[in-house]
């Protein structure tokens, strides 16, 4: 982006295509290809290449990862002779798959969400908590309404304790 308008604004002031690309430190090409362009550059990242060579092994290499739950040092040890790759390229594949398979867990997850009052979810979960320097039993009840998400708690002190206060 800077390198566009840097050379936008050297043509402005006259100088010719050979002198901008000798300053800014590019080619001839790259200077007409900025000049010629009326809109400011886009990055765009680069398709990663799959590397065929492990494609082969996916499913060996997917069971190793995924079921065996081994580390990339150990699928690389395992793997032997049959990959010739290095081994920062097998981390990087690793690192695909696992993405790979993270993004098809979380899309298998579904958002429930149901009219106003059809639905909630109710869950309990029992606590001991300190209150005045004395254990004290204590339930707290949490109520989730399927529709907006909203939630109510209700924290119940065992009717027994004395608390001494």
């Amino acid at each position: 982006m800077e390198q566009w308008t840097t050379i936008r604004y050297m043509r402005a002031q006259g100088k010719s295509i050979r002198e901008i690309a000798a300053e800014v430190g590019v080619h001839r090409k790259t200077v007409r290809r900025a000049l010629e362009s009326e809109s400011r550059p886009k990055y765009k990242a680069r398709e990663p290449r799959r590397n065929k060579e492990l494609e082969k092994l996916r499913p060996e290499i997917e069971r190793m990862l995924f079921q065996q739950k081994l580390i990339g040092t150990r699928i690389l040890e395992e793997l032997g002779g049959r990959y010739h790759g290095s081994a920062a390229t097998l981390y990087r594949y690793l690192n695909s798959l696992r993405q790979e398979h993270d993004s098809e867990r979380s899309r298998a997850i579904e958002r429930f969400v149901t009219e106003p009052g059809q639905q909630a979810q109710f869950d309990w979960s029992p606590y001991s908590v300190r209150i005045g320097g004395v254990p004290v039993q204590t339930n707290v009840f949490d109520l989730i309404l399927a529709y907006n998400r909203k939630r109510h708690f209700t924290v119940r002190l065992d009717h027994h304790a004395t608390l001494g206060v």
